[in-house]
């Protein structure tokens, strides 16, 4: 019974993300705290989070044994299906007649001896060896790495053609990997290699980062949020590719920095932390929710030269004076981090690229206006595509001639500086040095 409670509580969840559009980590965080027993919390995590990484390989898997297409089943039948079939392909240590078993009786609580039927009858073909991928000799290139790395088509055919066959089979197969566990240590408060000895004490497995000086990775399946010295305000999570746009800003102590769409501020604490809070640092995001989690985590981490409002910044900015630096976060895609969301990969549309492009132009050439003569001006996205990173950056560059794009190679640590390219642009694709997916670039006004 223990068993089938992470089953049906795992089922649940993916109907809810599925059909309300809920995200994953806080559905998880609602139902696991129910869930006494560790083990079945952490079967509950992996059947979710494996389910929404691998659900195209899965449904195309399913229809060959099934007289349905996946789309035509009640969501709660095809999501039955969904975690039977990932436990039988994907979960050596569950007994193939307990996957089959528990998903028929879960079948017939949301279903009928119907659907009962067809659940029964569709696992067992799977577990009687279809659960090798036998996909078509002649099958497209494209829809055959699109169904065996479980991507949209549309997505894998994009980065086919920009990155090549091979490089494009590489960064789907990190997108499918388990991110680390990375954070960013409070300089301000303590030294890397002190706090690295701190959680070795604790029973918690360090490494230092590759690229980033104050990153360290933990062993997979840390919660870092409910670490004493998170709370103390020691680190914050953060992926190292995010904490290297921080060094490219260029912030030093004393300067006036400008954060747009700062979110959370985790970019903004680690601007803090650069300028020894020495300086001062406006942080803007139109959503209060973010601005209060900004401001908590600034009390947190100490970063007390943060100064923070709610603002569009695409609208003016209810702000005096220039700044020395400007970071736009622009809101983008997220097609860099779907390692890390999952279920994301199933609700991008490539048609929403040139509107979110627009919004992305208008945050832009806005908040140049701030930016003093000298000074540097940085936009990134956690995107890959081209329409959200150069094609905005070059529509700036031919809205005001007073902008040029400088080499921020020499702001970044030496061992990072492999990722700006010849053009100026800094970019990590998903997997690179086991990072995430960003793009950005530093703008500088002519004195």
């Amino acid at each position: 019974m223990k068993r089938q409670a992470a089953r049906e509580v795992a089922v649940r969840v993916l109907r809810e993300v599925e059909l309300r559009g809920a995200f994953a980590e806080e559905m998880l965080g609602g139902v696991l705290p129910s869930q006494p027993i560790r083990a079945e919390r952490a079967l509950t995590t992996e059947l979710v989070y494996g389910v929404l990484r691998w659900r195209g390989r899965l449904d195309w898997l399913l229809e060959q044994h099934s007289s349905l297409l996946v789309e035509d089943m009640t969501p709660w039948i095809r999501n039955i299906l969904r975690v039977g079939a990932y436990q039988l392909c994907f979960l050596n240590r569950v007994p193939s007649h307990a996957a089959v078993d528990e998903a028929v009786k879960l079948a017939r609580r949301y279903g009928h001896q119907g659907t009962a039927g067809l659940v029964n009858a569709v696992l067992r073909a799977v577990a009687r060896g279809g659960k090798e991928l036998r996909l078509p000799d002649d099958m497209d290139p494209v829809a055959r790495l699109a169904v065996e790395y479980s991507h949209p088509t549309w997505l894998v055919a994009r980065w086919v053609v920009r990155y090549g066959l091979e490089k494009a089979r590489q960064i789907l197969s990190a997108s499918n990997q388990v991110p680390p566990v990375t954070i960013r240590v409070n300089s301000q408060a303590i030294d890397p290699g002190d706090l690295a000895n701190r959680l070795r004490e604790s029973g918690v497995e360090v490494a230092p980062c590759e690229y980033a000086p104050e990153g360290l990775r933990l062993n997979h399946g840390v919660a870092a949020g409910e670490l004493a010295a998170f709370k103390e305000g020691l680190f914050q999570m953060q992926d190292e590719a995010s904490m290297l746009v921080g060094y490219l800003t260029g912030v030093r102590p004393g300067m006036r920095a400008l954060d747009c769409c700062a979110g959370s501020g985790i970019k903004t604490t680690h601007m803090a932390a650069l300028m020894g809070n020495k300086g001062e640092i406006v942080a803007t995001d139109i959503r209060l929710k973010k601005i209060r989690e900004l401001r908590e985590n600034c009390r947190r981490l100490g970063a007390s030269s943060v100064r923070s409002l709610v603002a569009d910044a695409a609208q003016a900015l209810p702000l005096k004076g220039e700044f020395d630096t400007v970071l736009v976060d622009a809101p983008c895609s997220d097609l860099g981090v779907l390692r890390r969301h999952p279920e994301a990969r199933w609700r991008k549309l490539e048609e929403r690229l040139p509107e979110l492009a627009r919004v992305q132009v208008a945050i832009l050439l806005n908040v140049a206006r701030y930016v003093a003569r000298g000074g540097a001006l940085t936009y990134c996205t956690c995107s890959t595509e081209s329409e959200e990173n150069e094609a905005v950056v070059a529509k700036l560059l031919s809205e005001d001639a007073g902008f040029e794009v400088e080499d921020g190679g020499p702001f970044l640590p030496e061992r990072a500086r492999q990722f700006v390219d010849s053009s100026g642009y800094f970019r990590t694709l998903t997997g690179d040095g086991d990072m995430d997916g960003f793009f950005a670039v530093l703008l500088r006004r002519r004195s």
